[in-house]
């Protein structure tokens, strides 16, 4: 089991939201859909394009990343080195 801070990755809070997240997406699956209507099609393109863009902690880290930097910019928070 990973380990970080001395502790279980598992009980840190984000992760757990994480672990329910795929747990959720992982049942619902299991419900399926057929490709004999169009929303299969649509939920294939939609998640590719999710894939594409990057998940979306990636995503959050650049915008929390730009916010900090903008505030940085204005003398509002220190910018650590």
């Amino acid at each position: 089991m990973r380990k970080q801070f001395g502790q279980a990755i598992s009980s840190f809070q984000a992760i757990q939201h994480m672990m329910a997240d795929c747990g959720t997406a992982i049942e619902a699956s299991r419900v399926g859909y057929m490709r004999d209507f169009p929303v299969e099609k649509y939920m294939r393109d939609a998640k590719i394009t999710q894939i594409y863009e990057g998940t979306n902690q990636i995503q959050r880290n650049e915008i929390a990343m730009m916010m900090i930097k903008e505030a940085a910019s204005k003398g509002k928070v220190p910018v650590a080195a």
